[in-house]
């Protein structure tokens, strides 16, 4: 229990703890999935669309969630996003602290970028 506490406190939800899944936001939704993945301590966390359904407020405390995750348990996130302008402030971020960070863009046949 104690470790599920802190992931939820990492990710914000701590005030959700009892609260049923369905009445659940997409952006709580989204920071629960999170949780789920930090449950075990891992190196490496893969994320898909993280910040999807999330408000500018939930996006820059996830943004500072990450960098202190990175820090301070050495884990590294890997994130995928179409919101190229989130990647792009996560890379400096990433920059400030000495992570190399590949941001590429894959353009559909016949879509002009």
């Amino acid at each position: 229990m104690k470790q599920i506490d802190e992931v939820l406190r990492l990710v914000q939800l701590t005030d959700a703890r009892n609260k049923k899944f369905k009445k659940f936001s997409l952006g709580m939704k989204q920071r629960l999935g999170i949780a789920f993945a930090l449950l075990d301590n891992p190196d490496i966390v893969i994320l898909d669309e993280p910040i999807n359904g999330l408000d500018p407020i939930g996006i820059s405390e996830l943004r500072d969630t990450f960098r202190k995750l990175n820090e301070e348990r050495g884990i590294t996130f890997i994130i995928s996003s179409h919101i190229v302008d989130e990647l792009e402030r996560i890379s400096r971020l990433a920059t400030k602290m000495n992570i190399t960070v590949d941001i590429s863009l894959r353009i559909k046949p016949g879509v002009e970028a």
